[in-house]
């Protein structure tokens, strides 16, 4: 998947990764493969204490799952953080939906790329 791929490449660049995925042995296998890849088990603790947030899934509805769950969702999590994380969504989407997360980042105060 993608995700794992930008993970990767993150690391082989020398950047330290936090990954979480919703398969615990695709996060395991990345972490396997590069020493500066740790796995986290919580969508929540992707947000601690970095400087970017990069998100790829596989549709419009993972991406609502991901970034809108009031209880877990990324965006909550960030919020919750100093400020200064920016929030990337390397997924494809349509206008309507990218217009939609932009609205959500800026209500909870969140600096959002898409």
């Amino acid at each position: 998947n993608m995700g794992r791929g930008v993970a990767a490449s993150l690391a082989r660049a020398g950047h330290e990764v936090l990954q979480y995925d919703r398969s615990a042995e695709a996060v395991a296998s990345s972490a396997a493969q590069h020493e500066t890849i740790a796995a986290v088990g919580a969508l929540a603790d992707v947000a601690t204490d970095v400087a970017a947030v990069l998100v790829s899934v596989s549709n419009e509805a993972a991406e609502r799952a991901v970034f809108l769950d009031a209880d877990d969702g990324l965006f909550a999590a960030v919020a919750k953080r100093p400020t200064g994380v920016v929030v990337l969504n390397l997924g494809t989407t349509s206008v309507a939906w990218a217009r939609a997360l932009h609205a959500a980042a800026r209500d909870a105060g969140l600096a959002f790329l898409d």
